[in-house]
Parts: C-alpha cells; structure tokens; sequence
C-alpha cells in the first residue's frame, strides 16, 4: 500500500447529544496503525438539544455539517458520504462502541478484499 489511508465514519444525528459524546469517547479508546486516519463526519438533522453545539465545541477535530432543518437519515447519510474522502461507515443509531469495532472491521475486510485493517 502507497501512503497512508483513510476510513471516514458518518454519523446522522438528530437529538442525540449524550449518545455522540459516549460514541466520540469509545472512538478514541480504538488503537488504530499509524498508517492509519480515521475521518470522523457528524451531519445534524436541526437537533434542538445541543449535539451540534457540544460537537463543535467539545469536539473540534470533528468534521460537522449542520442542517438547519430535519432533512431525514437519508439525506443527511449523502450529505455525509459527499463530503468523505474515502470508506464510508455510516452508523444508523450513533453507536459505534468500542465492543462493536470487531464487527465493523470484519463487514470493511469482507467488503474491501486486501485491505490491511488495524487489529
């Protein structure tokens, strides 16, 4: 493999501050290579409870898109996969834990034959 590379992980949320906090945390804790990136996307449907603000402020390194309306999971998904620059992930239920790594790892290695993933 040329370079470094690069997973993008795409939430669409809406109301859901205290979940990001706790899946943004449980990220952190995931040891990754270093020839590794990970590329965290948040797109935000109009949340009224703050998840957007605690994003942006709790959170700068976190690309966040911020729609001034509910615009549903699927556009908000596109949206988010649009402004990716490589393997998308999105995560219907803003819970991508730590316990759940193995799993996403075993879809990206079945899906994307010959790539070299982290753990």
């Amino acid at each position: 493999m040329m370079g470094s590379e690069l997973i993008s992980i795409i939430l669409c949320t809406s109301n859901r501050s205290a979940g990001l906090r706790r899946t943004f945390e449980s990220l952190s804790k995931v040891r990754v290579r270093s020839e590794w990136k990970v590329e965290l996307i948040v797109v935000d449907n109009a949340s009224s409870d703050g998840s957007a603000e605690m994003v942006a402020r709790d959170f700068p390194t976190i690309e966040l898109i911020q729609n001034p309306n509910n615009r549903g999971f699927a556009v908000a998904c596109n949206q988010g996969i649009h402004a990716c620059a490589w393997t998308c992930l999105p995560s219907r239920e803003n819970k991508l834990f730590l316990s759940q790594f193995s799993s996403v790892k075993n879809h990206v290695r079945s899906t994307l034959p010959g790539r070299n993933l982290p753990g």
